[in-house]
């Protein structure tokens, strides 16, 4: 993963990847953005990352599969973006 701490998979006209996107970056939580297509090749793509993915985004945070923009949000509110934010690191 070349050290970072949170990658998001994100793909076109996708209102929850832009959701996410913004949650982690006013949380001052810096990542790696993987963009895919819509396409077979592309879902192929994401399962190999996220085995268990069948939509997007998807946010891995060391290397873990945390889910999309409401796994997200369920992390922000118990404190675990602030903690990313803090320790300074991400991609």
């Amino acid at each position: 993963m070349h050290g970072e701490r949170v990658v998001v998979y994100t793909t076109d006209y996708c209102g929850w990847c832009e959701r996410a996107k913004s949650l982690l970056a006013a949380r001052g939580v810096r990542y790696r953005e993987v963009w895919l297509p819509r396409t077979p090749e592309g879902r192929e793509r994401l399962a190999e990352a996220a085995p268990r993915a069948r939509s997007f985004p998807q946010i891995l945070i060391d290397g873990e599969l945390v889910g999309g923009y409401a796994e997200l949000v369920a992390r922000d509110r118990e404190g675990s973006l602030a903690s990313l934010a803090a320790c300074g690191e991400g991609a």
